[in-house]
C-alpha cells in the first residue's frame, strides 16, 4: 500500500482536548493519504492514517508508516526474536514480508498510525 503524505493536519478535525487526551502532541502528528487495497478491512484506499512520528519503537501488531526503498507503506509490524520484523498486511492475500536484522538499514519506521479518517466523496 502507498501512500501520499499531507503536509499538515486540519485542524478542525483534532480539537486540542482530544490531543491531550490520548497524549498526541501536533507537531509530532502528519497524514498519509492511503492507496492500495493491501490494508482493507482497516484502511481502505482513499483513507487517511494520522501518524505520530515520535512513536517509532515497534510495538507488535501496531500499524505504522513505513519506507522501504522509494515506498512509503502502512503495515503492521511484529518484532522478530533474531532482530529482524515481520512486515504484515491486514488484508490476507498480501504475504508476511520477513526483514531479518541485518536488513533493517532499509525499512524507516517514519511512526505509529494513531488514527484514520475517510472523505467519502469524490475531488
Amino acid at each position: 500500500m502507498n501512500t501520499e503524505q499531507q503536509e499538515q493536519i486540519p485542524q478542525a478535525l483534532y480539537s486540542i482536548e482530544d490531543l491531550k487526551k490520548y497524549g498526541l502532541k501536533a507537531e509530532n502528528l502528519l497524514e498519509f493519504r492511503v492507496e492500495g487495497d493491501s490494508m482493507d478491512g482497516v484502511l481502505p484506499g482513499g483513507s487517511w492514517a494520522l501518524t505520530d512520528r515520535s512513536r517509532t519503537a515497534i510495538q507488535d501488531g501496531r500499524a505504522y508508516v513505513l519506507r522501504r526503498g522509494e515506498d512509503m507503506q502502512v503495515k503492521y509490524l511484529l518484532q522478530r526474536p533474531d532482530g529482524g520484523v515481520i512486515i504484515r498486511s491486514h488484508n490476507p492475500k498480501y504475504q508476511d514480508v520477513v526483514v531479518a536484522a541485518s536488513e533493517l538499514e532499509h525499512v524507516e519506521v517514519i511512526g505509529e498510525v494513531v488514527g484514520s479518517r475517510r472523505t467519502w466523496i469524490e475531488p
